[in-house]
């Protein structure tokens, strides 16, 4: 089974789109791990909510890793990354896992800073996804998740409310998008 690598940034659904494209291509993903900075947590608690709650009800594993900065503002910043991604491919290297890397989401610098990793590291399995129809960060869940505490949703383990469920959802797994994956080769 794979790990799935990706940087985070205002738009969650690049990492379930990857993991949807590639798994219609029988990859199969179990675990993901995400970068997110600390200024656009929501979007991993949104994720947590859909892995639980959504299509894949727990048969994935979702966990961050939390990046000491709350955005990328300078060359220590992108250097710290890389040593975070690359320890943290190693110890998934360490324990069997076929890492694939996902450079869709996170700050522009982030997918850059994966990519010197991956070819340092000698990972040929890198994707990125293109949703032909919506371009960049998406205004409902800019919207949304200022009024709801996804944090606190997912904390108070309780059931999610309906119609924020559905919005996760659906956002997350759009089915009115034509999707491209793209494999970039690392060498």
């Amino acid at each position: 089974m794979s790990v799935l690598l990706s940087s985070l940034g205002w738009t969650p659904a690049v990492v379930t789109e990857i993991i949807d494209l590639l798994e219609g291509k029988g990859i199969k993903i179990d675990e993901v791990v995400v970068f997110p900075t600390k200024d656009i947590i929501a979007s991993y608690y949104a994720l947590v909510i859909d892995f639980k709650y959504g299509p894949y009800q727990e048969k994935k594993k979702i966990e961050k890793y939390d990046l000491p900065f709350h955005d990328i503002e300078n060359e220590q910043d992108c250097e710290k990354f890389r040593e975070i991604i690359e320890n943290v491919i190693n110890e998934k290297e360490k324990e069997g896992r076929n890492v694939i890397i996902s450079v869709a989401g996170g700050r522009k610098t982030m997918p850059l800073d994966l990519m010197l990793v991956a070819s340092r590291k000698n990972i040929k399995v890198v994707y990125h996804v293109i949703a032909k129809e919506k371009k960049g960060i998406s205004n409902e869940f800019a919207s949304i998740q200022k009024i709801f505490n996804f944090k606190a949703l997912v904390e108070r383990n309780k059931a999610i409310p309906k119609e924020i469920l559905n919005f996760i959802v659906d956002m997350c797994h759009p089915k009115d998008l034509t999707l491209k994956l793209i494999q970039i080769p690392t060498k």
